[in-house]
């Protein structure tokens, strides 16, 4: 798994254990990781998947998944909402439309 994903793995704690992890803004937080994903796991949009290929590989489900269990969370929606660049958010559609969901 590329080293860019531990990121957002490590942020699905964030909920739980901001105190451990030292962060103090949520949102700055999931941004941070998210221009991670965008310029190095999506090359700024020159990937559709971090794998370069048609479809997602283990990192981007490993990471889909983390997105998915906080896009409940008002943080996640109005950091997607609100971000300059859009890659992330097509990536998320993307995937989403990609993996069936039970």
């Amino acid at each position: 798994m590329p080293i860019y994903s531990y990121r957002i793995i490590i942020l699905s704690l964030l909920f739980l254990q901001k105190e451990k992890l030292n962060i103090e803004d949520e949102r700055q937080a999931l941004n941070e990781a998210l221009d991670e994903l965008e310029e190095k796991g999506l090359e700024m949009g020159k990937k559709i998947f971090i794998s370069g290929l048609e479809h997602p590989n283990m990192a981007d489900i490993t990471i889909f998944g983390t997105l998915r269990s906080i896009e409940h969370l008002s943080t996640f929606r109005e950091v997607m909402e609100n971000r300059d660049s859009k890659i992330a958010q097509n990536w998320y559609n993307k995937i989403t439309s990609e993996i069936p969901l039970v």
